[in-house]
């Protein structure tokens, strides 16, 4: 398999992992409205919700892993892989997080600080199995991990 036609349509696969990631939501909730009556069979939707599945996370994993290996693989500092790494998800995450956890933790569910803690620094996804933006946790994870699973590999 030849690397650099992943590298060549990295954005085209991104975007077809996207559109599939929304379809499959989209799909999810249909298939709970079915299940509370509120709309009618539909088999295309059924079938694309039982065959195709999640394959879209897949697929953006995978690719988010090519990316992340590659420019481990450039041999550059290891403080700039993370400073990259911080201002491409950090920061946008900062905002939109305390915006989603601020409406959840305090309006929705009427908790207080300590929730708006736990799930703003992802604690509850690990001590209380909270999924909401789980990709967001485990993506998060998967950066901070991959450097010292290269450098132990290069030992």
């Amino acid at each position: 398999m030849d690397l650099k036609l992943i590298s060549k349509y990295r954005e085209e696969l991104f975007g077809i992992s996207i559109i599939s990631i929304i379809i499959f939501h989209f799909c999810e909730d249909y298939v709970l409205a079915f299940k509370a009556g509120a709309v009618d069979a539909n088999l295309v939707i059924f079938g694309f919700y039982k065959i195709i599945s999640s394959v879209g996370v897949e697929a953006f994993m995978l690719l988010s892993g090519f990316g992340l290996f590659f420019s481990m693989s450039r041999g550059g500092e290891l403080k700039d892989f993370y400073k990259k790494r911080f201002r491409r998800l950090i920061l946008p995450y900062i905002p939109v997080g305390i915006m989603l956890w601020g409406i959840w933790d305090f309006v929705i569910n009427e908790g207080g600080w300590k929730d708006f803690f736990m799930d703003f620094t992802f604690l509850s996804f690990w001590t209380e199995g909270e999924i909401g933006i789980w990709f967001n946790r485990y993506n998060d994870t998967f950066v901070s991990c991959l450097p010292a699973h290269i450098q132990a590999d290069r030992i």
